[in-house]
Formats: structure tokens, sequence, C-alpha cells
């Protein structure tokens, strides 16, 4: 392209990393190995959610037995409370 740049610019990843909550790396860590998952704006120590199940026998037992350890806002939305914080 004359006079210009065809080039997108992007952020430095290292000054992404940098600015970063410490939290970040940790919760990243933790979504897979505690099944779990949470939102773009999510901070330690809120409650995660627990990934859709699998089939409609195994959705229907999960929001009867919502009590203690999680809840259930729809078969699809269950939270509990974060595993590491």
């Amino acid at each position: 392209m004359p006079g210009g740049s065809t080039k997108a610019s992007r952020p430095d990843s290292d000054q992404t990393r940098k600015t970063a909550p410490e939290s970040y790396s940790s919760h990243r860590q933790a979504t897979p190995k505690y099944k779990i998952a949470t939102p773009a704006n999510w901070n330690l120590g809120e409650d995660v959610i627990i990934p859709p199940p699998g089939s409609c026998g195994s959705a229907k037992e999960r929001v009867e037995k919502a009590g203690e350890d999680y809840t259930c806002l729809d078969w699809f939305l269950c939270l509990k409370k974060c595993p590491h914080g």
C-alpha cells in the first residue's frame, strides 16, 4: 500500500504480561485442573462456573443435587466457590 504500512499494530506481549493481575496466571492453571470456567472480568475469590454437563440426564441430576457445594441458576449454569481462593 503506497504511503503506509499494511501491518496492524498490536500491544507488546511483555507489557501485557506485566500489567495482568498476579492471580491471572494461577487462575489459568487452575481452570483445567479443577474443571472450572471463569468470565473475562472474574476476580480471585468470586464464584466460578462449572462447565455444562454432557447429557440431559446429568444436567437434571446436577440441578437436583445443588445445595451446599454449588448452586444452579439453570441446567446449563451452575456456580461454586473458587477452589483456590
